[in-house]
């Protein structure tokens, strides 16, 4: 487990901000997408693409490292 977590953070840091803003605020910090688009001033629909690529690109991530 502590090295998934170490993985995570690695792969995390270098996500490009844009993804790393929405993974932040929505997983991290909790709040709904619609706060997110809001805090950001992007749409609902551009929240729901950041964090769909957030996630394809750490899952991407994962595979190739573990």
């Amino acid at each position: 487990m502590f090295v998934v977590i170490l993985c995570f953070v690695k792969f995390y840091v270098y996500l490009p901000e844009i993804y790393r803003d929405v993974i932040t605020l929505t997983y991290l910090h909790g709040k709904k997408q619609e706060e997110v688009a809001e805090e950001l001033k992007i749409s609902i629909a551009n929240v729901k693409a950041r964090v769909r690529r957030s996630k394809a690109i750490l899952k991407e991530q994962f595979q190739d490292c573990c």
